[in-house]
């Protein structure tokens, strides 16, 4: 709503501006004067009102700070280092060729290197890159500080033939994402 007047307050300064121009002897028009005010209002109104349904004030600026919508307990980390290491991938290695429209389950080994073990509210959430399928976020196993977990994602390969990458990372709190960049990347063929 709020994107929505200030287009609209733009548009009617800019045609009432025009409107202007047009009086007699260059002098201003009631329609163009009228226009004009009109236009500011909803210029400021826009400007004033707190965002609506479906709309946001802070926009993520990199793929890593965006976080897809799932349910997340509250997690305190406030006194906590969060991180989180890549160790392996237990599956599907990098270029693994899997045919279209397959499901594949995805496993990487990660090591819990911050100050806080992982329980509830951690989760592996989708990041960016090319979208497997519609898992958009996993549950993490409990782990404890210096351990190492697996943590897997049942995935499927793109429809068309091509190279795919798809990009994970540690969040918790919904809002919270640290540690290794996680990815899969795979070569979807034809089954012919």
């Amino acid at each position: 709503m709020r994107t929505i007047l200030i287009v609209i307050g733009i548009l009617l300064l800019l045609s009432g501006g025009d409107l202007l121009k047009r009086g007699r002897g260059g002098k201003m028009t009631q329609q163009g004067c009228g226009t004009v005010l009109i236009g500011i209002i909803l210029l400021i109104v826009g400007m004033v009102i707190s965002p609506g349904v479906g709309e946001s004030e802070i926009t993520p600026t990199t793929p890593n700070d965006r976080v897809t919508p799932s349910v997340y307990p509250t997690v305190d980390t406030t006194r906590c280092t969060l991180g989180a290491v890549f160790q392996a991938d237990v599956s599907v290695p990098d270029g693994t060729r899997i045919e279209a429209g397959q499901r594949f389950t995805k496993i990487w080994r990660i090591r819990n290197t911050g100050t806080c073990d992982w329980g509830e509210g951690y989760q592996l959430v989708f990041i960016g890159g090319d979208k497997m399928g519609d898992v958009k976020s996993v549950p993490v196993p409990e782990t404890r500080v210096g351990e190492d977990t697996e943590v897997s994602v049942v995935l499927v390969a793109p429809a068309e033939e091509g190279t795919y990458r798809s990009n994970w990372r540690m969040c918790v709190n919904e809002d919270q994402c640290f540690g290794d960049v996680l990815y899969v990347k795979i070569a979807s063929i034809s089954g012919q």
